[in-house]
């Protein structure tokens, strides 16, 4: 379990990429088509949105992170605090804004099995990461919660605020917003393996 765990400290960007991918593929196999792609796309203000109130938070609270960490990291970054954790908040708000698209948008008749696979796949990966934090002893139990806790209210707050605008953008506008939120998480995690090493 720790390899798991520590893949997704080091390749987080890979991991929600599968993730994503996983989800979304058994959301076409019940012939959920669009809902999805609003779904994915919902991730990226829902991003915009976690990144600085992580920050934000962080400074405020300023709380050290467990001594194992710092064994570990020689380089200060925006994400140096330990509360809240940034992989659980970015986990939990990106699974809850996938499943609040799904549940937005699925069509009626298969929204409760479609809303039910997208609960499991992303809801159970998050949980997932936010315990692996822990288990890493990179954070303290409260930082994996809180960050959890706002994740998830990041992530459904959100898709709530855009549901009505979100669905009249064109397709390719939310195809670019995709190409743009892998393009973001891919960056981010790359500074993070450049720091590490």
């Amino acid at each position: 379990m720790e390899r798991i765990f520590r893949f997704i400290d080091i390749y987080p960007d890979f991991s929600t990429y599968i993730i994503v991918v996983v989800a979304t593929i058994l959301q076409f196999l019940i012939g959920n088509y669009l809902a999805p792609i609003l779904a994915i796309s919902l991730m990226l203000p829902t991003l915009i949105v976690t990144l600085p109130t992580n920050i934000v938070m962080k400074r405020t609270f300023k709380v050290r992170r467990p001594k194992r960490y710092y064994e570990s990291v020689r380089v200060k970054t925006v994400f140096e605090g330990s509360f809240p954790s940034f992989h659980s908040q970015f986990s939990a708000g990106e699974a809850t804004a996938y499943i609040t698209g799904i549940a937005l948008y699925s069509p009626e008749n298969i929204r409760f099995k479609a809303v039910i696979l997208a609960l499991i796949i992303a809801g159970l990966s998050s949980v997932v990461i936010a315990y692996s934090r822990v288990a890493l002893g990179l954070h303290y139990p409260i930082d994996a919660f809180g960050g959890f806790v706002f994740g998830v209210f990041t992530g459904f707050a959100v898709p709530y605020a855009l549901r009505f605008a979100w669905i009249k953008i064109p397709l390719i506008c939310h195809l670019l917003m995709i190409t743009v939120f892998v393009l973001t998480v891919f960056v981010l995690s790359s500074r993070q393996r450049r720091v590490r090493n």
